[in-house]
């Protein structure tokens, strides 16, 4: 099995280090929370300061097409994870739907698709500051997948998302196994060798072992980039 980094991406001059293994994704939370924090403005007098409102940041949250999350109970660690960014973000979800059964969920807005050239015009319409593409990975290293969906073409996909949204990250969470699926070294070879994996604003994470709680913790960071 090929190593979990493309190491094309390795070489970029990124802050986000790739985790190799389940040791190693806490430091790499830690190590983002460390080094996107930025300083905060110079001590005011509170009577020199304006009060503004602040919008929310929009952020897209996508799911691949895997039946089982439309077909059982929403995992109660997503859940908490969407009623915690909700005060934060405006957001949005992306379910896979192809028989309309979509998930109740407390977020701005839900969002199905039937297919995968569906899901990637509603994206690149939303055009939100931050895009999170969740890759559902098993125990035995095969993610969820659209059996007619294409390597290559899912990818020039996430590169035409790439050019109108903010920043995208392409996170990697632990899941059950799917009824279609593919290996995880082909998208990685498929990352590899795609110019997508060299966009300065587009990163890889992968958070199996911190799970969805790593995931909330690097959504607050991005947050305090808004703020």
């Amino acid at each position: 099995m090929p190593p979990n980094i493309p190491s094309k991406y390795t070489q970029r001059q990124v802050w986000l280090p790739i985790v190799l293994a389940s040791s190693a994704c806490v430091a790499a939370v830690a190590f983002y929370r460390w080094s996107t924090k930025k300083s905060g403005p110079d001590e005011k007098p509170k009577t020199a300061r304006k009060r503004t409102a602040v919008l929310n940041p929009s952020l897209s949250l996508s799911l691949p097409a895997d039946p089982t999350w439309t077909s059982k109970p929403v995992p109660m660690e997503f859940m908490d994870l969407v009623k915690s960014v909700r005060s934060e973000y405006d957001l949005h979800v992306l379910v896979n739907a192809p028989n309309g059964q979509s998930l109740a969920l407390p977020c701005d807005k839900v969002l199905v698709y039937s297919n995968a050239q569906g899901r990637a015009m509603t994206q690149r319409a939303l055009k939100c500051q931050l895009h999170v593409e969740l890759i559902f990975v098993d125990k035995q290293d095969w993610i969820a997948w659209d059996p007619k969906d294409e390597l290559t073409a899912y990818m020039d996909r996430l590169n035409q998302l790439a050019m109108v949204v903010g920043k995208m990250l392409v996170v990697l969470m632990p899941a059950d196994p799917a009824p279609n699926a593919i290996a995880l070294r082909d998208l990685e070879r498929s990352w590899e060798k795609h110019a997508l994996s060299h966009h300065p604003q587009t990163y890889w994470l992968d958070l199996r072992q911190p799970s969805w709680p790593g995931l909330q913790d690097v959504l607050r960071q991005e947050r305090l980039g808004w703020s």
